[in-house]
């Protein structure tokens, strides 16, 4: 059934509100720079550049209020593959070998991933994530420089590397690999141990990380 509905003129309140954004925004005293918004007047990079941080920092601000909201409708997802899993196609992936160039074939049905203990709902901002994994290997290279020649730790700080790198685990562990078999060689006074160069063109240590800057 259908039934007509009058909608009354949305222009007054149009108007209060925005009289309100103005009282508020003059009362705080931030000006259009510091809130994200170009003016007329701003023509230099410098000021444009400006601009564009504040209106990033003011995004990352908001995350927080919409992070709960992600997480409710993840978890109804999650809730949902739960209560029916044989509605689930199973899914079929290629992966390249090892020493060859053939390509293999596997199928993924959701029998092959599911527990009985279930699953938890974990949501965080990619910029987040990015600042946790740099702090986290800048603190792996500070305990590297207290305990010097550790090989598990040093082959630990250099996975946080690459996953930092948004590289392949293919990439990572090829990679990886490549590193155990020069450490090997060097072991065996094969090939000589490379020397790197550090902030201001100085040497250091071979295998020994520099911090990141944030």
């Amino acid at each position: 059934m259908l039934q007509k509905v009058d909608i009354p003129d949305l222009s007054e309140s149009l108007d209060e509100m925005q009289y309100v954004t103005d009282m508020v925004n003059n009362a705080s005293g931030a000006t259009a720079s510091k809130q994200g918004a170009t003016t007329p007047g701003d023509k230099t990079k410098f000021e444009i550049n400006a601009v564009l941080s504040e209106a990033t920092e003011r995004t990352q601000g908001m995350s927080k209020f919409y992070t709960n909201v992600w997480k409710q409708r993840a978890t109804k997802f999650l809730k949902l593959i739960e209560a029916a899993p044989n509605k689930l196609d199973a899914v079929k992936i290629y992966k390249e070998g090892k020493n060859t160039d053939n390509v293999f074939e596997m199928e993924i049905s959701p029998k092959d991933w599911m527990t009985k203990a279930g699953y938890l709902v974990k949501v965080w901002s990619q910029n987040e994530k990015k600042a946790n994994d740099t702090d986290s290997l800048n603190k792996g290279i500070a305990v590297l420089q207290l305990m010097p020649g550790n090989p598990k730790l040093l082959e630990v700080i250099q996975r946080k590397g690459l996953e930092l790198a948004d590289l392949k685990p293919d990439e990572i562990t090829a990679i990886m690999q490549f590193e155990e078999q020069k450490n090997a060689m060097i072991a065996q006074g094969l090939i000589a141990p490379p020397m790197q160069l550090g902030t201001g063109g100085k040497q250091t240590q071979p295998n020994q990380p520099q911090q990141l800057q944030q």
